[in-house]
């Protein structure tokens, strides 16, 4: 799970910076990089806080975490909101 987010923050989160760049406002920020999350889902960073009966991978916090760790090194933004949500998903 880390090299392939280490390959996705190369590919995807590297633009982020040039789409939020110049905005103020830290909710139009969050607007503006909205894009990246769809892609995010897609490759699958959000199925390790979903269980898996219900369709998740169910892997561990640590594995989340080296993902996350991974994904920042590019851009924070995007990384943050994904622990957000697993945060979130707790008891």
């Amino acid at each position: 799970m880390q090299s392939g987010a280490q390959a996705f923050g190369r590919e995807v989160l590297s633009k982020v910076n040039r789409v939020s760049a110049g905005i103020a406002k830290p909710e139009d920020r969050w607007f503006a990089t909205r894009p990246c999350y769809a892609p995010l889902a897609q490759a699958g960073f959000v199925h390790p806080l979903i269980p898996e009966s219900y369709g998740g991978t169910g892997l561990s916090a640590l594995d989340l975490a080296l993902a996350a760790e991974a994904l920042s090194a590019v851009d924070l933004n995007v990384s943050t909101t994904l622990l957000a949500t697993g945060l979130g998903r707790e008891p």
